[in-house]
Parts: structure tokens; C-alpha cells; sequence
């Protein structure tokens, strides 16, 4: 008699996010699953939402990819676009200005642009 498996919204949603961040951050099935110190057909449990994987594994697959666990776990990471949101300051000349950085130009440049400068 076979088992029917029920895959809920969540982990259909968190698998498709592994696969979507793997593939945007050109990480190989062998290699993520190395980083996480399970083997590929875990990992392809995962994806495919068969399997749930442990805290420990969910927090590395966030430090991976740079994500926060809410995001890994409910956002459409098709339309991600996280600004490093750390208040910084620079004062010139006594004035000073508040600025935030794009952290896609950056990873894709490694150089911070900013991309809010107010005086204050």
C-alpha cells in the first residue's frame, strides 16, 4: 500500500526558496549539501518539500545565502532585494549624514553605493 505524503504551502514555498537562492548564487547541489553537512538526496528532500530540515540546518542555509530564516522560509525570493538596513553616519566638516547601502551593487561590484544621503 503506498503512503501518500502531504507537502504543505510552507515547505513546497521554503524548498522552491532553497532552489531559487542556490541557483541565483551558482551553488552546486554537491556543494551546498557539503556546506550543510547532509548528503544531495537530503537535500533534494528539502527542495522538494518532502522533508523539513532541522533548526541548525535552516539557520546555515540562511547564513549561506545571507537571508533571514523569515525570508528563507516565506518570501518570494524571486523579488528579493534586501537593503542592509544599519543606520550609519558620516560627519563632515560637523555636518552630518545618514546613509544606507544597495547591497545588490554591491555584491555584484563590491563597492557600497549609497543610495540615501540626508543631512541632518
Amino acid at each position: 500500500m503506498a503512503v501518500k505524503t502531504e507537502i504543505s504551502e510552507v515547505n513546497l514555498r521554503f524548498g522552491s526558496n532553497i532552489v531559487k537562492l542556490r541557483t541565483k548564487n551558482k551553488i552546486s547541489t554537491r556543494e551546498l549539501a557539503d556546506k550543510l553537512g547532509i548528503t544531495t538526496t537530503a537535500l533534494y528532500y528539502y527542495e522538494k518539500g518532502y522533508r523539513t530540515p532541522s533548526l541548525d540546518k535552516i539557520l546555515k542555509l540562511s547564513e549561506i545565502f545571507s537571508v533571514s530564516v523569515d525570508t528563507l522560509l516565506k518570501a518570494d525570493v524571486d523579488n528579493l532585494r534586501e537593503v542592509i538596513d544599519v543606520p550609519c553616519a558620516l560627519i563632515l566638516n560637523g555636518e552630518r549624514y545618514d546613509f544606507k547601502f544597495d547591497r545588490d551593487a554591491y555584491e555584484k561590484t563590491k563597492k557600497p553605493f549609497v543610495i540615501k544621503i540626508s543631512g541632518a
